[in-house]
């Protein structure tokens, strides 16, 4: 895939898929060209290349969210 056209699908996502829009996310575009830049790497990378960069990586604050509370059944939300 051309570079630029990766950049736009990041950026941008595709409508009724499951790819989001990273530009929407409040990436910038720096951010981006990086993310264009390791997919180009990775088919030519091995496993202890990637584990190598992931260590590296800086940390991802939507990793540090709450986990989602629990859903409770209709039975248990529903009175005696």
């Amino acid at each position: 895939m051309d570079p630029q056209d990766a950049f736009w699908v990041i950026k941008h996502g595709i409508k009724m898929s499951a790819m989001p829009a990273w530009g929407m996310a409040g990436h910038d575009d720096p951010t981006i060209w990086s993310m264009v830049a390791f997919i180009e790497k990775l088919p030519g990378m091995t496993p202890q290349e990637y584990k190598a960069i992931v260590a590296k990586a800086p940390p991802d604050e939507d990793m540090d969210m709450p986990a989602p509370a629990p859903a409770t059944s209709s039975a248990e939300s529903s009175g005696p």
